[in-house]
């Protein structure tokens, strides 16, 4: 059935007040008293009224009112960036109803003159646009007399009252004839949600609000979704209880970037959950599957599949220790990923897979501590090593002090600690064979590190950027000092390279700008391209017979070498 033209034009009449209002913070009330004090009669300051706050198309006369009213709570000049950006958001929004603006022979002529003008009020230099003559607005044409409403929004005095008249926040102008406090009776539609969260104060942990729909309209970005309202809303506090629903499926992104979504109660008849359905919910702490689901489940608010065997969600808020329940066998790629407020997890006996970046980003992270009988697994001083102890999986971000890697291990992995800013001291054990690419990347606070003669490569980038350290020593075993292996440690005052070293890579020390001394022992016979290059105040370099190779620009900005 065909839309009436006036209801469509009620309708983006309201969503774009809403939006204006929602991105410059503009009360309702504010606009309502300002419309009383004018000079008319009462029953034109409560049609006035009405349309400011979307629940009437205005007619031609008082658009322009509409914008001038608008325009005066509106910051900075019309072309300031900030105006740009908010036109900019108008025309993405409603750009089938801008690019509409082209003569009035086109149906939608007089809603996309009205777009214009509102974009008038934010960017374009000059006055608000007039509506064209000749426009045909026989659907609404203006009355001799105002046409009376039933609630007098004349009197209004603060927005609890506005909204006990019925009024929503501005989603297409549509009028509610009750509005739900939260934790009260349960809601049946997203327009009274939505009426129900205009009225809840801003960060206020309220009681769950008891939502029953069949429909979540689709994702965050369509207009009239649940997401969209949430939204609309980021500075309110929302414990969303949808148990009654009976819905099948949360989509994709259906609440991407929903930072007031603080828990969720998930209805037995969810059958499917899409990607990046709760992505971005940076405030979710908890989420809560009914217990007759079929599909889904829940323990200590984290969201697990039936058999309780896979993570599918862990709420980007979830704080302090989590302990992972027994039968789950993988906690996959990014499952903890930036869960900054964890501080440590427990992990059960039957967990056999632990991919790689599991716990990225976790930078309050301080213990990983795993079941003595797991087969595949084990933790030492909150450290996550494989079962024989022989290779490092994870190192606790916010780890500090000094740690002690346990004899036995053998290889310090990929980015094992990189990233780890506390750590201030490493005592590596003669069982290590190899230093990987990137292990300790940016420990800032790291002050000396001994590699002992059982390790035979420092892996590409092993110390890059370590900025605190002041001593390295390199026992007689390494053969390899990889590619830009210790660049940027800037306090490194000298390094002696020892017999066994036969390759210093490209850039192994460059930038290292407090070095001062460098001594290669005689067996190395390559030197890299930029080894040592910007090292700004080395002094004295004595390299032995056995260096076959000096690659170009080796010591280039090395200013303070004698000529």
């Amino acid at each position: 059935m065909d839309v009436n033209p006036r209801e469509k034009w009620t309708k983006i009449h309201g969503s774009l007040l809403k939006d204006i209002l929602n991105f410059y913070s503009i009360d309702r009330c504010t606009l309502l008293k300002q419309t009383s004090a004018t000079k008319a009669t009462k029953a034109t300051k409560n049609s006035l009224g009405h349309w400011l706050m979307g629940d009437r198309f205005p007619p031609p006369g008082d658009r322009n009112y509409i914008c001038e009213v608008l325009r005066k709570h509106i910051p900075g000049k019309k072309d300031s960036p900030v105006n740009k950006q908010m036109a900019d958001r108008i025309k993405k929004k409603y750009i089938d109803l801008y690019n509409d603006f082209v003569g009035n022979n086109d149906p939608d002529i007089e809603m996309s003159e009205y777009i214009s003008a509102l974009l008038g009020i934010c960017y374009v230099n000059g006055e608000p646009l007039s509506t064209p003559t000749g426009i045909n607005d026989t659907l609404d044409p203006r009355p001799v007399a105002p046409v009376p409403y039933s609630d007098d929004l004349t009197e209004v005095s603060d927005t609890n009252e506005l909204t006990s008249r019925g009024f929503d926040s501005l989603t297409a102008g549509k009028k509610n004839n009750t509005v739900n406090p939260a934790g009260s009776a349960t809601l049946t539609s997203i327009d009274t949600f939505e009426a129900c969260l205009s009225a809840q104060q801003e960060n206020t942990a309220v009681a769950p609000i008891k939502l029953n729909v069949d429909d979540l309209g689709g994702d965050a970005l369509i207009d009239g979704s649940l997401g969209a309202v949430l939204l609309a809303n980021p500075t309110k506090c929302v414990n969303l209880d949808l148990s009654g629903s009976t819905f099948t499926s949360i989509g994709d992104r259906v609440f991407s970037g929903c930072k007031s979504l603080t828990s969720i109660t998930i209805p037995k008849s969810v059958t499917s959950i899409g990607e990046e359905a709760f992505d971005g919910c940076t405030s979710l702490t908890s989420i809560t599957v009914d217990v007759s689901n079929s599909n889904y489940s829940s323990v200590d608010g984290i969201l697990y599949n039936k058999a309780k065997t896979d993570i599918i969600i862990i709420p980007k808020k979830i704080t302090e220790n989590v302990s992972i329940p027994n039968g789950v066998t993988t906690i996959g790629n990014f499952a903890f990923t930036s869960r900054t407020s964890l501080t440590g997890v427990t992990i059960p006996n039957t967990v056999t897979s632990i991919e790689k970046n599991a716990f990225d980003g976790c930078t309050s992270l301080t213990n990983i501590t795993v079941d003595i009988s797991n087969s595949n697994y084990s933790s030492v001083d909150g450290i996550l090593y494989n079962k024989a102890k022989t290779d490092i999986i994870i190192i606790p971000k916010k780890i500090t002090g000094n740690v002690s890697i346990p004899n036995g291990i053998t290889t310090i992995g990929n980015s094992a600690f990189i990233d780890r800013t506390s750590l201030t001291d490493v005592t590596i054990p003669n069982s290590v064979i190899r230093i990987e690419e990137e292990a300790f990347w940016g420990c800032i606070s790291l002050i000396s590190v001994t590699i002992p003669n059982s390790v035979k490569s420092i892996g590409e980038e092993a110390f890059w950027g370590c900025t605190s350290l002041t001593k390295v020593t390199i026992e007689n075993g390494v053969i390899n000092i990889r590619d830009y292996a210790f660049e940027h440690c800037t306090s490194l005052p000298s390094i002696t390279i020892p017999n066994s070293v036969e390759s210093i890579g490209w850039g192994a020390f460059k930038g290292c700008t407090n070095l001062k001394s460098v001594i290669i022992e005689n067996s190395a016979t390559n030197i890299g391209e930029h080894a040592f290059s910007g090292c700004t105040n080395l002094k004295s370099v004595i390299i032995e017979n056995s260096v076959t190779n000096i690659g170009e620009y080796a010591f280039s900005g090395c200013t303070a070498l004698p000529a």
